[in-house]
């Protein structure tokens, strides 16, 4: 009977770590539950944040200025304003108009001359009489880009100002529109 009553109370002893673990294991799980209930209702939360904010930008982009035809060929016989400010504004009113076609030669020359800096002879109004009637020899960047880029600044500016402009003329296409383009097709290799 010692043996019956030991072999009880040692089955008894087990059932009670067993439940112990079993009610510890559904604990861990109702918890784990719980953080996953949050976790959707925060994803929902902001998922429902972003959808508002990418069609706040797809209304931007569509009230932006829409697609354009560049024109690289043809020849631009138009000169640069006189100051700075015209010629910015000047880019500006280009870029607002509703034509289909800019001519991006003149639109780069109204930035780089709108960008431009006057060299200390050109400003001190040295220099021979041609240097007078043309337009002075101007640095267009920064001392910074020379210094931070090296021989290379002018060529990775221009880089920089294509791609401002490009960014602003291909604001209404999609990315699909730009790959199955008439340009893409013609230059892919």
């Amino acid at each position: 009977m010692l043996a019956t009553v030991k072999k009880i109370s040692t089955t008894a002893v087990a059932m009670l770590e067993e439940r112990q673990e079993a009610q510890e294991v559904m604990d861990n799980f109702r918890q784990r539950e719980r953080e996953a209930v949050e976790s959707l209702q925060k994803t929902k939360k902001l998922r429902e944040h972003w959808e508002a904010k990418i069609r706040e930008a797809d209304r931007i982009r569509r009230e932006a200025i829409g697609p354009r035809k560049i024109t690289f060929a043809t020849p631009s016989n138009l000169q640069p304003l006189t100051t700075p400010k015209e010629n910015m504004q000047k880019d500006a009113e280009i870029l607002n108009q509703k034509n289909e076609e800019i001519d991006i030669k003149y639109l780069r020359t109204l930035v780089a001359s709108a960008t431009s800096i006057p060299t200390s002879g050109a400003a001190a109004g040295e220099g021979s009489s041609e240097s007078g009637s043309e337009m002075a020899k101007f640095d267009p960047w920064p001392v910074f880009f020379k210094r931070e880029w090296g021989r290379n600044w002018p060529f990775l500016a221009g880089f920089a100002v294509t791609g401002i402009l490009i960014t602003k003329l291909t604001a209404g296409f999609t990315e699909e529109d730009l790959k199955n383009s008439k340009f893409v097709q013609e230059h892919k290799r």
